[in-house]
C-alpha cells in the first residue's frame, strides 16, 4: 500500500491538464440538481401551503426529497466516473455525467438504499434515545432521571457518528466496483466492498483524514474549493481501490498464477455473501 502523501501526489498528477473537464462536470452536476430543486422545491411548498399542516407538509416534502436524493446520487456517480477513468488511462469525458443513467441507473438506485439500510442501526438507536431523552425533559421532573437520559442521548450521538464513520469506510468502495461491471447486482456490489474494506478501513480514513485542511479550504471559499478538492479526493480513492484489488488478485506465493479477468472484473462480486 502506497502513503497517503503518494496517493495525493499521484492523484493531482493524473488530474493534472483535465481539471477543465472534471470541475466542467462538477458544474453541470450543480446546475442540474439546482434546476430541478427549483420547480420541485416551489410545487412542494404549494402543496405544503394547501395542505395547511406540518405534518402534512413534511409527508408531502418526503417524495420531493427522495426523488432529489436519487437524481443527485444518480448523476454524482457518473462525475466520479471521470476520475476513475482517468486513473485507468482513459480519456476524460464530460459525457459521463450521464453514465449512469445508460449503465444500469436501477442498479444505482437500488445500491443507494442498500447503503441507507445500513445506516439503520445508527439512525434507529439515536432517535429511540432521542426520544427518550424528549420525553423526561417534557415529563420528568426528577433531575436524576433527567441527568440519565441525557447522557443516554450523549452516548447514542457518538455511536451514531462512529457507526456512520465506520459504515461509510465499509461501503465506500461499492460504486467502484460498479463502474467495473455494471451489470452487478446492488446487493453483491454493497457486500463486496464491506468484504474488500475487510482490514483496510483505517489506512482509508487515514487518507481521508489528509485531506481535512482541504475540506476547511473548501469551507472557507463558500465550496469554490471543492471544484478542485472533490476531484482529486475521488481520484486518490480510485487509486486505494486498485492497490486493494490488485493486491488481493496476486498471487500468494507457492501457487499457481491467477489470470486476471478481462475488464477489470472483480473477485469480490463473483462470490455469494449471502450465505
Amino acid at each position: 500500500m502506497r502513503s497517503s502523501k503518494e496517493y495525493r501526489r499521484t492523484a493531482r498528477e493524473t488530474l493534472a491538464g483535465n481539471y477543465g473537464v472534471v470541475i466542467g462536470a462538477y458544474l453541470i452536476y450543480i446546475v442540474i440538481i439546482n434546476t430541478l430543486s427549483a420547480p420541485l422545491s416551489a410545487v412542494g411548498g404549494m402543496m405544503t401551503g394547501l395542505s395547511r399542516g406540518s405534518v402534512a407538509g413534511a409527508i408531502v416534502s418526503i417524495p420531493v426529497t427522495i426523488l432529489l436524493s436519487l437524481v443527485s446520487i444518480v448523476l454524482s456517480t457518473g462525475v466520479n466516473k471521470i476520475s476513475f477513468d482517468l486513473i485507468r488511462g482513459e480519456k476524460a469525458d464530460i459525457s459521463n455525467i450521464f453514465f449512469c443513467i445508460t449503465h444500469n441507473p436501477l442498479t444505482v438506485i437500488c445500491t443507494y438504499f442498500w447503503i441507507l439500510l445500513y445506516l439503520l442501526p445508527g439512525v434507529i438507536v439515536f432517535f429511540v434515545c432521542g426520544g427518550i431523552f424528549i420525553g423526561v425533559s417534557f415529563f420528568s421532573s426528577n433531575n436524576t432521571l433527567i441527568f440519565a437520559s441525557g447522557v443516554l442521548f450523549a452516548l447514542s450521538l457518538i455511536f451514531y457518528i462512529v457507526w456512520v464513520v465506520i459504515t461509510a469506510l465499509r461501503l465506500s468502495m461499492t460504486y467502484f466496483l460498479y463502474y467495473d461491471d455494471p451489470g452487478s447486482r446492488a446487493g453483491d456490489l454493497v457486500k463486496g466492498s464491506a468484504e474488500m474494506m475487510k482490514g483496510n478501513c483505517f489506512s482509508l480514513f487515514k487518507l481521508l483524514f489528509t485531506y481535512l485542511g482541504y475540506y476547511l479550504l473548501g469551507l472557507m471559499s463558500c465550496g469554490l474549493a471543492m471544484l478542485w478538492v472533490s476531484p482529486n479526493i475521488s481520484a486518490a480513492m480510485v487509486l486505494f481501490y486498485d492497490d486493494i484489488k490488485n493486491r488481493d488478485l496476486s498471487t500468494p506465493s507457492g501457487t499457481e498464477e491467477m489470470p486476471e479477468a478481462p475488464g477489470h472484473e472483480n473477485i469480490y462480486y463473483s462470490q455469494d455473501y449471502w450465505n
